[in-house]
């Protein structure tokens, strides 16, 4: 179905607030060496509103949303950023009407669990969406926490170039230092080793090193609380300037707002398919368990169906090739409209009893077996048979019955039906499942465990190619609706040459090749 964003409340203020948590790792767990807990103690927010989204001077204040930049600093003992934060946040929806939506880059891995830890504290149960141990969001009156990633799946390093942003750099700063001992360190520059570089690639290693020399050169004076302050600064700016970018750009072409509709990059894209795209009743969502064979339908009530179906020469809808129809709210073993020659239409409804579950009063003549066979129940089977027999003529339909024990006299006495049978074998065919045609390409694996022979110079690599599913999907046709279903022999089924769908088919293999071929040319020309 075709998508439409939610309607923005009346009178709402709607911000979007970015930022970033530094943690100090000087506490050890207990019992557990070299392992070290991580403690916000600084936290630093930006914001903007619908009166500010387009300054991106963060200094200047807003006159709805007030100062936009805030820093919480946790260096004392004690002290809670996250909860300083949390504060902030409750003091800003109770202003106004105020819906808060709030970024922080991979948050799903590690800023969501500090605020999920102090909504916990406060007993605020939020609403959770998780992946595994990931947590995407977390949503309480008013605010609802995203993670930026799942929009912007790079790193924060990157975002820059990506947007043009060309006055923006992340910076460095000695992670390793964000300890107590260092908080009012002032002095020359630290270790190299204090700021991760061995989690650098070679390009991040060179620059740092030019970078860091350059500091050593000209007797940098490293001061803590100002390079961590300056450095998380510099990260939530270049996270809000690079959303607030992609916002613009994604709501240009799709004309809703994503980072308030959408949690992932992947859904953004679908609601913009849904919305611009995607006409109404266009694409058929196949049912669960497929086209057919869904309905619980006895053998035998689909053999006589197929035998009443030859009868008339039309076909006649059942559960093996679509499913019961509901007529009356009732489900039916077999429904055809016929056409008559006056014009009018006679609806049609065919009903297989069987005999032990609707009672057959031939079969089950006494009372006592009737009784049992009932159990608990106060309603007698035959008896509810009758009546929606009699309420579907009343309605106009016409109902043709069999009951199994008439069928299996005629099956062993009726010329007509022995004959067709014997030239008409009945057997079910195996539902079509739609998913099994989505398997494609050469996947299997020719070797469950292969040894290279280093002394014959083999060697084990993995080597793929770009599928080529994206360029059908880009130039070949969709489906519209649902399909049309055909069963073997069916004398309504164009042939097949004239199809265009999915079939269920045996194919036998040649003589002369032991895999199937996946290239048109090769064996046309081979």
């Amino acid at each position: 179905m075709p998508w439409e964003p939610k309607p923005l409340p009346k009178n709402t203020r709607m911000i979007r607030l970015y930022f970033d948590i530094e943690t100090d790792q000087s506490q050890q767990y207990e019992c557990k060496a070299e392992w070290f807990e991580h403690k916000p103690n600084l936290l630093i927010c930006q914001h903007v509103c619908q009166d500010c989204e387009h300054d991106a001077n963060i200094k200047n204040n807003c006159h709805s949303c007030g100062v936009r930049q805030h820093v919480f600093e946790g260096f004392e003992d004690n002290a809670n950023v996250v909860s300083d934060f949390l504060d902030f946040l409750q003091a800003l929806c109770s202003e106004q009407k105020t819906e808060v939506t709030i970024f922080a880059h991979n948050a799903k891995n590690f800023d969501n669990f500090f605020v999920f830890q102090e909504l916990k504290r406060r007993q605020i149960p939020p609403t959770v969406v998780l992946n595994g141990a990931k947590v995407l969001s977390l949503k309480t009156e008013g605010l609802h926490f995203k993670d930026s990633i799942m929009f912007l799946p790079q790193r924060l390093s990157s975002l820059p170039k990506a947007f043009g942003l060309t006055e923006l750099k992340k910076g460095y700063f000695p992670h390793l230092a964000n300890r107590k001992e260092f908080y009012n360190y002032e002095g020359k520059i630290l270790d190299k080793e204090l700021y991760c570089t061995n989690n650098f690639c070679e390009k991040e290693l060179s620059e740092f090193n030019s970078w860091y020399d350059e500091h050593v050169n000209n007797n940098f004076v490293f001061k803590f609380k100002e390079e961590i302050i300056s450095y998380c600064i510099s990260d939530v700016q270049i996270l809000r300037e690079a959303m607030e970018n992609f916002r613009r750009l994604f709501m240009e072409t799709a004309q809703f707002d994503p980072l308030r509709e959408c949690l992932t990059l992947s859904s953004a894209c679908m609601c913009n398919f849904r919305k611009n795209h995607l006409g109404n009743s266009r694409i058929g969502i196949v049912p669960r368990g497929g086209y057919r064979g869904r309905d619980k339908a006895s053998f035998e009530a689909l053999k006589w169906l197929d035998y009443e179906s030859h009868l008339i020469g039309k076909k006649i809808l059942t559960a093996e090739n679509g499913r019961e129809q509901i007529v009356l709210k009732y489900k039916v073993d077999g429904y055809i409209e016929l056409d008559l020659p006056d014009g009018s239409v006679e609806k049609r409804v065919y009903q297989y009893h069987g005999c032990y579950f609707h009672l057959c009063k031939r079969c089950i003549p006494d009372e006592t077996s009737r009784s049992k066979i009932r159990g608990r129940s106060q309603e007698d089977p035959y008896e509810k048979t009758r009546f929606i027999t009699k309420k579907l003529r009343d309605h106009g339909y016409v109902v043709i019955e069999k009951w199994g024990c008439e069928f299996q006299h005629d099956l062993k006495n009726k010329e007509q039906v022995i004959q067709f049978f014997k030239n008409h074998a009945f057997k079910r065919i195996e539902p079509l499942k739609l998913r099994d045609a989505i398997y494609g390409g050469r996947t299997s694996a020719l070797y469950s465990a292969y040894e290279a022979d280093l002394s014959k110079g083999e060697s084990i690599k993995l080597y793929d190619v770009i599928s080529e599913y994206p360029s059908v999907q880009y130039h070949k046709w969709y489906p519209e609706g649902h399909p049309k279903i055909y069963l073997d022999g069916d004398r309504d089924m164009p042939a097949v040459e004239n199809l265009n769908g999915v079939i269920l088919a045996t194919v036998l293999p040649t003589h002369k090749i032991s895999s199937f071929p996946f290239c048109l040319i090769d064996v046309a020309t081979n």
